[in-house]
């Protein structure tokens, strides 16, 4: 089983390829997978924060990780980018990060 969309899959066989020392594809290949899945299962969800707090920590995290590609973001986030856009703007989010800045 694959608990994500297909996209997700071709990135993971993508990373395997691009990673493993080996030419051909084994379970020690996907590694990568079982360390993900550990932090995915370690996270719970705050009881005591609203979606538009959480939003206002998550929309920054991924734009910083995808270097402020707001295209790229959205995909992350499995939200259009006009919704991002929008998101940006309610919560007064920079779309590039100010790191190395000044």
């Amino acid at each position: 089983t694959w608990p994500g969309n297909v996209r997700e899959l071709a990135n993971a066989i993508e990373r395997a390829m691009a990673t493993c020392p080996t030419d051909h594809l084994d379970e020690d290949c996907f590694d990568f997978l079982l360390a993900r899945r550990a932090r995915e299962a370690d996270w719970t969800v705050p009881t005591d924060v609203s979606l538009a707090e959480l939003e206002k920590q998550v929309i920054p995290a991924v734009l910083e990780r995808t270097g402020g590609n707001v295209k790229a973001a959205a995909e992350v986030l499995g939200i259009d980018r006009s919704t991002l856009y929008d998101k940006l703007k309610r919560y007064g989010i920079p779309r590039r990060s100010r790191k190395g800045a000044g």
